[in-house]
């Protein structure tokens, strides 16, 4: 197909000088905001009738992101892990299942009284324990149904737990380190002369509208003057690859 160029991982190879010194001047650049001008235009016409009163050399950076190689899931040179604690097995039952009855309560009672330290709200959820138990105790029966006598002990139920967290670690030069994980790929548009730099993805709502305003406003722009499009792909190993 004319026109269509397939990237492979062959493709790609280490970011050569003059590229790494574009990526480090982006921290200098308005991200997000804009100039005045820009940040007043409602379309991508608007867009394009400003990059043209003044010379200007726009650019866009294209990131694709794979997926972490597996044997770094649990290593902290290529995720934050964090650790939360959360509450019991039995707690989030009566909270999942009892929460608009104890609400209620808890509302009646801060009518006339006060509960800064929670204890009345932690008596009321001891008061829902036995139906919260028996709920539980099903589950167990239905999810390990030889072992859940040796599974379902007070003990277990009843302990606080905790919760571990994985955040991929993303090193990329600022700001394009500040990356949406609902996104496979990240575009940013570019303008030096205004110091202005644009995200588009489809994460969000903002994002695609970014995509769509921006992407269309560069296509007509490249109509008339050719503009450079760098295509990135962060790898498997965090590592951030060049291809053009």
């Amino acid at each position: 197909m004319t026109g269509i160029k397939i990237y492979g991982r062959d493709s790609f190879k280490e970011i050569p000088p003059d590229v790494q010194r574009t990526l480090q001047s982006l921290k200098d650049y308005g991200f997000g905001h804009g100039s005045e001008e820009f940040r007043h235009a409602s379309d991508h016409l608007q867009i394009v009738r400003l990059m043209k009163q003044a010379p200007c050399s726009p650019f866009t950076i294209v990131i694709e992101e794979e997926l972490l190689d597996p044997s770094h899931l649990w290593d902290k040179r290529y995720v934050k892990i964090t650790t939360e604690q959360i509450v019991s097995e039995l707690d989030e039952i009566v909270l999942r299942y009892f929460e608009r009855e104890i609400n209620a309560r808890m509302a009646e009672f801060l009518e006339h009284d006060r509960d800064a330290e929670k204890r009345y709200f932690r008596k009321l959820l001891k008061e829902y324990y036995p139906q919260a138990k028996r709920i539980l105790r099903d589950q167990y029966r239905e999810l390990y149904p030889r072992a859940w006598k040796k599974k379902f002990t007070m003990e277990k139920i009843s302990k606080p737990r905790k919760k571990r967290h994985k955040e991929r670690i993303y090193a990329i030069p600022e700001p394009l380190n500040y990356w949406d994980s609902r996104n496979s790929y990240q575009q940013y548009f570019a303008v030096p002369e205004y110091k202005v730099l644009w995200q588009g993805g489809g994460g969000s709502s903002g994002q695609r509208e970014t995509q769509s305003k921006f992407g269309f406003a560069f296509g007509l722009l490249n109509q008339i003057q050719a503009i450079l499009s760098h295509i990135f792909v962060y790898d498997k190993d965090n590592v951030l690859r060049f291809e053009s």
